[in-house]
């Protein structure tokens, strides 16, 4: 879990460093092809989405490590771990944004004063 929150912290730093970079259009298209269709879809069938995302991963793990506990398992590990990342990514931008806005607001009241 700390590996996934540090990944996310890190890409956040390279996101708001480097957003012309080919590693940060990669990610974000990938964001956006697996959650566009899911946030698509849940306002229509808000069970749809959980169901056929864990279905597609069991199938995957079931595929992968040929055990049923595993293909049980690993999906909900997987989508925990995700979760996880993507807290770690927002906590960081929020608190970089913060730090820039704070930084302005001084510059701002020292060009006032």
């Amino acid at each position: 879990m700390r590996i996934y929150f540090r990944n996310g912290k890190s890409a956040a730093k390279i996101t708001l460093t480097f957003p012309s970079s080919p590693l940060i259009y990669y990610r974000l298209m990938r964001t956006i092809s697996i959650f566009g269709p899911s946030l698509l879809i849940i306002f229509v069938y808000p069970l749809a989405v959980p169901i056929s995302l864990f279905g597609i991963l069991s199938t995957y793990y079931l595929f992968i490590t040929k055990s049923w506990k595993c293909a049980a398992l690993y999906p909900l590990i997987d989508v925990f771990l995700q979760i996880v990342y993507l807290l770690g990514f927002s906590l960081s931008v929020g608190r970089i944004i913060a730090l820039r806005v704070r930084s302005w607001t001084r510059r701002l009241g020292k060009l006032y004063c």
